[in-house]
């Protein structure tokens, strides 16, 4: 299991205090070209929640793919369980900004609500992405590639605080 570096509980930190004392209006980028956001997201950090369930995570991917439907992209959540079985998790995501792309809802199969996914934060050759919910409550950095390297990181850190 990764163990979070002291820069990001810092970050997570913030963006929680921040998510009670403030209510200012998330800025999402302009603009996501669907296509090129599409494909796999490695989960490099985030802020956990209580209701992911899954504790005893690693090594979480993210798989986007088109849907038949248009404004809708089809999720695969994945990620290895400390006892080494595989943890999945399905659903859609509709794009409910298309002007920007960049504010979605997702829907998981037997979760009985719907959360929102709005991207924050986008490198501008699609490396990495930072992404919240419309409260600010939740927090991710993700990356294309297992890992980030550090100036990245620290690029994805400045725009989450």
């Amino acid at each position: 299991m990764k163990i979070l570096n002291f820069p990001f509980l810092l970050v997570a930190t913030i963006v929680t205090l921040s998510s009670f004392y403030a209510s200012a209006e998330i800025t999402t980028v302009p603009y996501v070209d669907v296509n090129q956001y599409l494909g796999d997201w490695y989960q490099i950090s985030h802020v956990p929640l209580w209701f992911e369930g899954i504790s005893d995570c690693a090594c979480a991917r993210q798989r986007l793919t088109a849907a038949s439907t248009a404004g809708v992209v089809d999720v695969l959540n994945t990620c290895t369980k400390s006892d080494g079985s595989l943890y999945t998790i399905s659903g859609t995501a509709s794009d409910d900004d298309s002007t920007t792309n960049a504010k979605l809802t997702v829907s998981f199969e037997g979760v009985p609500f719907k959360g929102t996914y709005w991207i924050i934060g986008l490198d501008s050759q699609y490396r990495y992405a930072v992404v919240t919910d419309k409260g600010g409550d939740a927090l991710y950095i993700l990356s294309r590639t297992p890992t980030l390297p550090d100036s990245l990181y620290q690029e994805a850190i400045g725009i989450a605080v």
